[in-house]
């Protein structure tokens, strides 16, 4: 969107809740709120879609199953922290992918920067594109917050891929549909073992606006060893104090949401000066 828009955005949100748009936790917790997946509440429609990358390395029946048996282990756990902070969302899930194979040929590694690849897997579904996908969905579903999670058969980084609010209304970049690339083993540990069940949750809180707190394009390595002091038991921590350290990860229920991402998600508005050292690296992006 243009500058005057932006400006006049940041001027009626300060207006609203009565804050100060200047510092860089604001103007984050601002320009996060877009997409489809807006806000932590009301009701939720995840849709889990399967693909491979291999005709002959295919997701098998069992492997989609026990991938669908960990999701309500990370449902219990984002409603149990959401509660914390006195919120609530209904979260549905539809699954797509389960009983024929989505096969890419493009490539979905975040490092191969082959950016078609959800359309490709959309298109294999009968849709034209993700807005396409989508707008069938809301005609046919209630629910007010809507992501895709992609469960990739292959090794890989997960990550997201969440909306700002530089999306404009007609945009046919389909910016709008925020996703989540999950593979199906990641440093060569699969999703399906308890210590990385914190990844599908991990993953759908950047669709939400979360914040990585470890070395990456949200923090310096500087702010990141502030966030393993402050927040030890934040999940936007990652692997990271566990690599470092050389001991056993956590399972899921030890993380939490820590308070920095909670405010970027306006899961509570009591705003505190530090938080700034968590945000200003992804601010300056934006300026």
């Amino acid at each position: 969107m243009g500058k005057n828009f932006f400006l006049i955005a940041m001027l009626i949100s300060s207006m609203f809740l009565g804050q100060n748009k200047n510092n860089p936790t604001d103007k984050i917790r601002l320009i996060q709120k877009a997409g489809s997946a807006r806000s932590l509440e009301g009701k939720a429609l995840q849709v889990n879609i399967f693909i491979s990358l291999d005709k002959n390395k295919t997701w098998s029946r069992k492997g989609k199953e026990q991938v669908l048996q960990i999701l309500p282990e990370s449902e219990t756990w984002l409603k149990r922290e959401l509660g914390l902070y006195g919120h609530t969302m209904d979260i549905r899930n539809k699954n797509f992918g389960i009983d024929r194979d989505i096969i890419l040929k493009s490539n979905p590694d975040v490092d191969a920067k082959d950016y078609g690849w959800p359309n490709e897997a959309i298109k294999q579904m009968g849709y034209n594109s993700l807005i396409d996908f989508y707008d069938d969905l809301k005609s046919k579903n209630d629910f007010d917050q809507m992501y895709i999670v992609f469960f990739i058969n292959g090794q890989g980084q997960p990550y997201a891929n969440p909306c700002d609010i530089s999306f404009k209304e007609g945009d046919e970049d389909d910016s709008f549909v925020e996703y989540a690339a999950i593979f199906s083993s990641f440093d060569e540990v699969p999703i399906t073992d308890k210590s990385q069940h914190y990844l599908v949750p991990h993953e759908i809180l950047h669709l939400f606006g979360a914040l990585d707190l470890y070395e990456s394009e949200h923090q310096t390595k500087k702010t990141e060893e502030f966030a393993v002091d402050h927040l030890t038991e934040s999940v936007m921590l990652g692997s990271i104090r566990f690599v470092e350290e050389d001991s056993q990860q956590w399972n899921l229920k030890k993380y939490k949401i820590d308070e920095f991402n909670a405010y970027i998600m306006r899961l509570h508005n009591n705003y505190k000066s530090w938080y700034d050292t968590l945000s200003k690296k992804l601010a300056r992006t934006y300026d």
